[in-house]
């Protein structure tokens, strides 16, 4: 019998899968904020303003938008936790690497996931979907 075994060991794919995950964190969390604040426009007929139109009364207005709302939410929690786990994550996902193969492509791989974390807090800042989903 014979054994086929890939030339990556299983728990390299798990620590990777865990460190792109947390990394895009804030993006998904961007996403899901966007799709939040597109279904509250055309309920609403114009943009959410923050402090004006309360996102908790869309949410009790429309199935899709209460989806929206709980998964903003989640997200948005999962994101500010990334603010610990990223470092963490990215730290043993590429030790690992490091270990295994030995070659320098970690070093890409730390600056992709790096870039991914970092823009993904650089669009949820600057969106006003967070400022109208928490107020």
């Amino acid at each position: 019998m014979v054994a086929i075994t890939s030339d990556v060991p299983r728990d390299l794919w798990r620590g990777r899968a865990v460190a792109f995950t947390v990394a895009a964190g804030p993006l998904l969390a961007v996403a899901c904020l966007t799709l939040f604040a597109w279904r509250g426009s055309l309920l609403l007929g114009h943009w959410p303003v923050p402090w004006v139109d309360d996102p908790k009364d869309l949410a009790n207005a429309d199935p899709l938008s209460a989806v929206f709302y709980a998964a903003s939410m989640v997200l948005v929690l999962f994101a500010v936790c990334t603010l610990a786990l990223f470092p963490v994550s990215a730290a043993f996902a590429l030790r690992r690497e490091y270990f295994a193969g030995g070659s320098s492509r970690w070093v890409v791989k730390a600056v992709v996931l790096t870039l991914i974390w970092l823009g993904g807090w650089v669009a949820l800042d600057g969106s006003e979907g967070v400022k109208w989903l928490m107020d």
